[in-house]
């Protein structure tokens, strides 16, 4: 009974501490990334995420562990995503009374199809404690702007992707983000500028196509835009459809 009581204790103590009952205590900081690794190759990212949330226990300065720490709360995020939309719709589907005309997918309307909630702001964090203990950490950077973009913050994407390209001016990503947000903004010029050096860059360039095709149309260029959507078409991507469409809208 003792040892019941103590094992209940233990488990409820390291609940408490973020970390999962299995996982094993008392190990170094390279132990602890070491396991990480061996579970991200399971993918078990749950428990890789225990594993990293040990290791910054005890140093808790790794710029790139809080980084990937970040990474995969993103991927647990986006694929509980991905899963509960699926859920939801299947769910709905079996009940037409359920069907909505319109999906939401704010996160608590799909919280209760087993999104992982919060799990996309963790992620964030980490990654700005990623650049709080290495001020050059582009990546990390990079999806804060990203985060940025996404709630709208355009001025502030713009900002923090200045700072990215000046650290790592061949990554195409940057530029494609950036110039979205200056479109959103009307700075159509800057806009142009940017997603031309995006495609430049990009060995997949479909999306950025695309994004341009949506510019030219702000700009009433006609003549690029139709050139663009011609480009999608020889390439049989999807983005051509969503241009097209876009044009009625």
């Amino acid at each position: 009974m003792k040892i019941t009581i103590l094992s209940l204790i233990l488990s409820f103590t390291l609940l408490a501490l973020g970390c999962k009952p299995d996982i094993e205590q008392g190990l170094s900081h390279n132990e602890y990334i070491n396991k990480a690794e061996q579970a991200i190759t399971a993918s078990d990212l749950e428990k890789a995420i225990s594993y990293y949330k040990m290791a910054l226990k005890l140093q808790p300065n790794d710029a790139n562990s809080h980084y990937i720490l970040g990474e995969l709360y993103k991927r647990e995020y986006r694929t509980s995503y991905n899963e509960a939309w699926k859920k939801r719709f299947l769910h709905e589907a079996r009940r037409p009374a359920l069907m909505k005309t319109h999906y939401d997918d704010k996160a608590e309307d799909l919280k209760a199809y087993g999104l992982k909630v919060g799990y996309d702001e963790l992620g964030i964090q980490e990654f700005k404690e990623a650049v709080k203990y290495n001020n050059n950490h582009w990546l990390a950077r990079h999806w804060i702007a990203v985060d940025y973009f996404e709630k709208k913050q355009y001025y502030e994407t713009i900002q923090e992707l200045k700072k990215v390209i000046e650290l790592n001016p061949q990554f195409e990503g940057a530029y494609s983000v950036i110039g979205e947000a200056y479109m959103e903004i009307g700075s159509l010029d800057l806009a142009l500028t940017n997603l031309e050096i995006a495609l430049k860059l990009d060995p997949a360039p479909e999306y950025i196509y695309y994004k341009l095709g949506l510019l030219y149309r702000k700009m009433n260029n006609g003549d690029k835009l139709n050139e663009m959507l011609q480009k999608l078409k020889s390439m049989q991507s999807i983005w051509y459809d969503e241009l097209r469409l876009s044009l009625y809208r």
